[in-house]
């Protein structure tokens, strides 16, 4: 006779899981939670489904169950939106999001509540750089009570002559994107200067900009929903390769404290940019540019646990 622990547990089983019971269905509520890795550091996102050699900036609606991420040319001149379903243990096949009908689109974001999606695009969709109207835009959707295809431009104050990129958005409607002048005959290769500003999505004020010290060219930005935590993709002087990952926390006098590099656990020589957090806040995402020499290998999102990178851990207070 097995022991009465053993039968009480198979018993609770049978009672209340009925997915125990071989040949007979799994409820439509015990659908696996979402695997976003299983290694303790930094690893490829979905490899073979999401992350191909030419994606990059990643985020998931509130129940961590789609993900919409960038998927481009190795020119860049074509990029789109994609999203993937968490369905029967794994992530579906991408598909084109509805929204994303214009020639480049990128960098999306779902808002804390799920109810829309920021990205970025020209001013004018079909618009190239070089084009009237080519400079980057921020635009919102809405995922729940609108048309998931049609896409508005923000406001003028959001949205200038310059290049408005990456937005990020907290509980209470406050904005983050980066900043980058248009080039205008700079040298092939220059860096534009860059910058973070931030502004009430409600409120008609002009943008603020982040005062970020010791860093050089700052973008990227993803912002905690309660707003306390700020990471950004940079370069500085003791960096570990051509862009890495910085945190930044802003303290009760609305201060924002030195950016600290995440280190090795994150940063490598090649580049990281597109930080994103999980719903739960328990896994970073990021983006990285894979170089041999000077040549371009690819760009794919990764995945790790925030408890791997102490020095992230430490600034979302997480033990």
């Amino acid at each position: 006779m097995p022991p009465l622990r053993s039968r009480a547990a198979t018993a609770l089983c049978s009672a209340l899981l009925t997915g125990c019971i071989p040949g007979r269905a799994r409820p439509a509520d015990a659908e696996p939670p979402p695997v976003y890795t299983r290694s303790d550091t930094a690893a490829l996102f979905a490899p073979g489904v999401i992350s191909t050699g030419d994606v990059f900036a990643s985020s998931f609606t509130p129940d961590g169950r789609t993900v919409y991420f960038t998927k481009a040319t190795s020119d860049r001149s074509a990029m789109q939106i994609l999203q993937s379903r968490w369905s029967n243990g794994a992530w579906a096949s991408p598909t084109r999001a509805p929204f994303s009908t214009g020639t480049r689109q990128m960098d999306p974001h779902v808002s804390p509540n799920g109810k829309q999606l920021y990205f970025t695009a020209p001013r004018q969709r079909d618009a190239t750089s070089a084009d009237p109207g080519g400079d980057w835009d921020t635009w919102v959707v809405r995922l729940a009570g609108g048309d998931p295809a049609q896409a508005e431009r923000l406001p003028s104050l959001a949205n200038s002559s310059e290049n408005e990129m990456y937005p990020s958005i907290t509980i209470d409607s406050t904005i983050f994107f980066g900043v980058r002048k248009r080039s205008t005959g700079a040298a092939s290769g220059a860096v534009a200067p860059g910058a973070i500003a931030y502004m009430h999505r409600k409120v008609r004020t002009t943008p603020v900009l982040v005062p970020l010290l010791e860093i050089i060219n700052p973008s990227n930005p993803y912002i905690t929903p309660d707003g306390r935590v700020l990471i950004v993709a940079a370069t500085a002087k003791d960096g570990r390769g051509r862009a890495d990952l910085f945190v930044v926390r802003r303290g009760g006098d609305g201060r924002w404290s030195i950016p600290r590099n995440l280190g090795r656990e994150v940063n490598t020589d090649d580049v990281e940019f597109c930080p994103s957090l999980s719903p739960d806040g328990r896994y970073l995402f990021f983006s990285r540019v894979r170089y041999d020499g000077d040549r371009v290998l690819g760009n794919d999102i990764y995945v790790v646990p925030v408890e791997s990178v102490p020095v992230l851990r430490d600034a979302l207070g997480q033990r």
